[in-house]
């Protein structure tokens, strides 16, 4: 799962409150791409529980057009786009990032984008409100699934990444029939339900 968007919209600190449950305000810079693993249950809408091992792919703000981060776009199976709420150009920023993505990344080799959602970040500052609202019309108009959400409280997080895990297995295991790979290996999904009776995805 890619983690991208500008610099300083607080992709890292996302990552850390996901995986670790963590948040400073010590702000370091991500050079080039950085990675963590979170292993989580998905309720799927049939009712089944699937468990998803997924790799954050954390891609530098400043390296959207690089060579590097290309070669991580390319087996993507699902996205995060972190705009910056307490940034006016919020909109054209999370556009110029959407365009680039979609442009180079597809869903397993086929003319599908990948899932995207957009996350709305630092939704806990005090003019947060004021920036969204002034934003709200052009930020509905980039035809995301919106979330707000905040790296310090953790709001709107579990809800945005267990949604997009949701939305990409749903996509994959259409497309698996279609491929001699087990594409869902891709993203280390076990069925549970398949695991208690002792067979494999």
């Amino acid at each position: 799962m890619l983690f991208i968007g500008p610099c300083g919209s607080g992709k890292t600190s996302i990552i850390n409150k996901l995986v670790y449950n963590t948040f400073t305000n010590e702000y370091k810079i991500t050079i080039g791409v950085d990675f963590s693993f979170k292993t989580v249950q998905v309720k799927l809408d049939d009712g089944r529980t699937v468990q998803a091992k997924v790799q954050l792919w954390d891609i530098a703000g400043q390296d959207r057009a690089s060579m590097l981060t290309r070669s991580f776009y390319k087996d993507a199976a699902a996205c995060l786009i972190i705009g910056d709420l307490q940034c006016q150009t919020m909109v054209f920023d999370v556009l110029e990032w959407k365009q680039d993505l979609d442009s180079r990344a597809k869903l397993f080799n086929t003319n599908q984008n990948i899932p995207q959602i957009l996350l709305c970040n630092k939704n806990d500052l005090p003019e947060a409100e004021h920036n969204y609202q002034e934003l709200e019309k052009d930020i509905k108009n980039l035809n995301l699934p919106i979330y707000k959400t905040s790296a310090l409280t953790g709001e709107g997080l579990n809800e945005a990444f267990n949604d997009i895990l949701k939305i990409a297995i749903k996509k994959i295991e259409k497309i698996k029939p279609q491929k001699d790979l087990n594409v869902l290996d891709k993203l280390s999904l076990d069925d549970q339900k398949s695991k208690a009776k002792g067979k494999c995805c």
